[in-house]
């Protein structure tokens, strides 16, 4: 069974009134998505749970993954994953809260390049402002995660990510850019984890942990901020 040499972890709600509180907003690989099948990895490997488990109760980390979700793109594949149409009702949903991560942009990659992803960052800042003010809530820190990048090598001939491998290498530096412009964290994991061989566009479960001890000090540092 997957995750079977994993100590399983104790997902129970966090009730710390004082924990910081973390809201993680990505596609498919903080879902979980096993590569290459349709399930989901349990608890004990995804690296938002893993995060969970080395910083304690002291914070709450939420994790709203979604399979295809862009940052702001239609996806051909699934209907409904504009990530930017979906961000303001989910932040709203978890206020309060001390820090927002994202994690989006490689669903991007298959049809826009890295600059025009990039730009949509911006309309995230105005998003969270805007619903901060609405509802008289402090605003959070955010934090920008570039992604482990695609391997189109290990795509099919015909899949809608051939040629991603090249335009996700570049999404780094431009999200730099605007995390710069608009005062936000920035997280490279672009070469701190690797896609699975089996599909190229899922972490394994080794790369999941391997995600976990960079991201888990980092979002540590930003969210006691």
């Amino acid at each position: 069974m997957i995750g079977s040499h994993y100590a399983r972890l104790d997902v129970a709600m966090n009730v710390n009134p004082s924990a910081k509180r973390v809201l993680v907003f990505g596609d498919s690989n903080t879902w979980g998505r096993v590569p290459g099948i349709f399930e989901r990895y349990d608890p004990s490997i995804r690296w938002t749970c893993l995060v969970q488990s080395m910083l304690g109760d002291g914070f709450e980390i939420i994790e709203e993954g979604l399979r295809g979700r862009t940052l702001q793109a239609t996806n051909p594949m699934f209907r409904d994953r504009d990530g930017s149409t979906q961000y303001g009702p989910v932040l709203a949903s978890h206020f309060p809260l001390d820090l927002v991560v994202i994690f989006l942009g490689n669903n991007d990659a298959a049809t826009r390049e890295p600059e025009q992803i990039a730009q949509s960052i911006s309309r995230y800042v105005a998003i969270t402002e805007r619903r901060c003010e609405e509802l008289q809530a402090d605003l959070p820190r955010l934090a920008l995660v570039a992604s482990p990048i695609i391997d189109d090598s290990a795509l099919d001939s015909n899949d809608q990510f051939k040629g991603a491998t090249e335009r996700t290498e570049k999404l780094a530096e431009f999200f730099a850019i605007q995390a710069k412009a608009h005062g936000m964290a920035f997280f490279d994991a672009s070469r701190q984890a690797v896609m699975s061989r089996v599909d190229g566009i899922h972490l394994d479960a080794t790369e999941h942990l391997r995600l976990a001890h960079f991201l888990a000090p980092l979002i540590h540092i930003e969210a006691t901020k």
